[in-house]
């Protein structure tokens, strides 16, 4: 296999390191404010979560909303994290668009979360998400991350979601797009070049 340089660091390894670099970004266990001043490393991170509120999603929508509620919005947000939570629908319904703040913040956002109407019709998720895309800037200091929740007929397909990662749960899964791969690996790419 061909190298960059002298340092034996492949193509296909710079690859799998910056992908693993991607997926592993975000804490999946609570972090405490005296945490995160202590160790002055860990960056924001800026959460877009689109729910397709299609049909596809009306036998998993219990699951789904306990994964928000229990994964996402208590064990993952840390204060100081960005949060655009958008209902996908005919017409988009935003849920939440803010920095998290304090415990009460989380709460009021899982009630609404919990409060969400029962999904119904044709799929838009792909459309929300192209639409996000064309308008989200995330602040560099910030980490990007972009996932879906949706029914099981929803797959990684398309230009927008080559970089995706799907967790597959009963009747429900959760496709994570790793925002700006490209501009990472170009980065990596030219740092590792004589």
């Amino acid at each position: 296999m061909q190298t960059f340089d002298g340092s034996g660091l492949s193509f296909t390894r710079l690859w799998a390191l910056l992908v693993m670099a991607v997926w592993f970004m975000l804490p999946v266990s609570p972090v405490s404010a005296q945490e995160t001043a202590a160790s002055g490393a860990m960056r924001a991170a800026d959460i877009c979560i689109i729910i397709d509120m299609s049909s596809s999603l009306s036998r998993g929508k219990a699951g789904a909303v306990n994964w928000l509620c229990d994964t996402i919005v208590d064990r993952t947000l840390r204060s100081g994290d960005s949060l655009y939570l958008v209902a996908s629908g005919e017409t988009d319904q935003v849920i939440f668009d803010g920095i998290i703040g304090d415990t009460e913040q989380k709460e009021a956002v899982k009630e609404k979360i919990r409060m969400l109407r029962d999904p119904e019709g044709l799929s838009f998720a792909v459309k929300t998400l192209e639409q996000v895309f064309a308008v989200r800037t995330a602040k560099p200091e910030h980490i990007p991350v972009t996932m879906i929740v949706c029914g099981t007929d929803i797959t990684a397909e398309g230009n927008l979601l080559r970089y995706s990662r799907t967790e597959n749960f009963a009747y429900w899964r959760v496709i994570t797009v790793a925002e700006g791969l490209d501009e990472e690996v170009n980065r990596a790419l030219k740092k590792a070049l004589p």
